[in-house]
């Protein structure tokens, strides 16, 4: 039998995987819709080198952050985070399909946005009530 505990840390790993999982759908569904730029740099169209490699430590390292602390704002992230990471890997680039603001963006780019603003709320709200 699990303790509460474990069946707490599998529950976020189900939950986490299930997003990933929807969030790749809705973005591949929304790419095949949309019609695609094929974005080989980092988020909004940013160039950067190492790419694959930094984008896979940050994501351990939120991983990370998230499993002490299981903050939605992070598990939002994460899930942004590896929903580009497959494209990357899968497709050697990232499907961006909206245009907004002079950058090219998708989903899982607006996810990683969402995810940092409730990560400040809940970081700021912590603050606040010290």
């Amino acid at each position: 039998m699990l303790n509460v505990k474990k069946k707490a840390s599998l529950n976020r790993i189900f939950y986490l995987i299930i997003g990933i999982f929807l969030g790749w759908l809705g973005h591949s569904f929304l790419a095949n819709r949309l019609g695609i730029f094929e974005n080989y740099g980092i988020s909004f169209g940013v160039d950067f080198d190492f790419l694959v490699l930094i984008i896979i430590i940050l994501i351990l390292i939120l991983g990370y952050f998230w499993w002490k602390d299981p903050i939605i704002g992070l598990g939002i992230i994460l899930i942004g985070g590896v929903i580009n990471l497959i494209d990357r890997l899968y497709l050697g680039y990232v499907r961006d399909y909206w245009h907004f603001f002079l950058v090219y963006n998708n989903l899982a780019d607006w996810l990683i946005g969402i995810g940092v603003g409730l990560f400040f709320i809940k970081f700021l709200w912590k603050e606040n009530c010290k």
